[in-house]
């Protein structure tokens, strides 16, 4: 009963199991953490500068907006209310001349 299961394994161990060539395996493992290295130096010095400057340009963004709702709120408190603003005057004027015309 047991036999089958023995041979499947079996067959599997030696379809899957390949000698590993340990130079090739240092080899790649060296280039694994060169390239790792470089990866780092990428995400330190681009990426991380990068995020710096938006941080920076968000700051200085919320300044300038808030500067300019505040000029926005200041202007709505200064308007004076409806029933304060004067009436425009409806009577004619007459205008007359200093100089009298030769």
């Amino acid at each position: 009963m047991a036999l089958p299961y023995l041979l499947t394994l079996y067959q599997l161990h030696l379809q899957f199991a390949r000698t590993v060539d340990m130079e090739k395996m240092q080899s790649a493992l060296i280039d694994v953490e060169r390239h790792l290295d470089v990866l780092e130096g990428i995400l330190e010095n681009k990426l991380q500068r990068a995020v710096t400057m938006l941080q920076n340009a968000y700051g200085e963004g919320k300044q300038v907006s808030a500067r300019i709702r505040a000029s926005a709120e200041s202007i709505q408190m200064a308007e004076p209310a409806p029933e304060a603003v004067p009436e425009i005057s409806t009577d004619s004027f007459s205008l007359a001349l200093l100089d009298p015309v030769r």
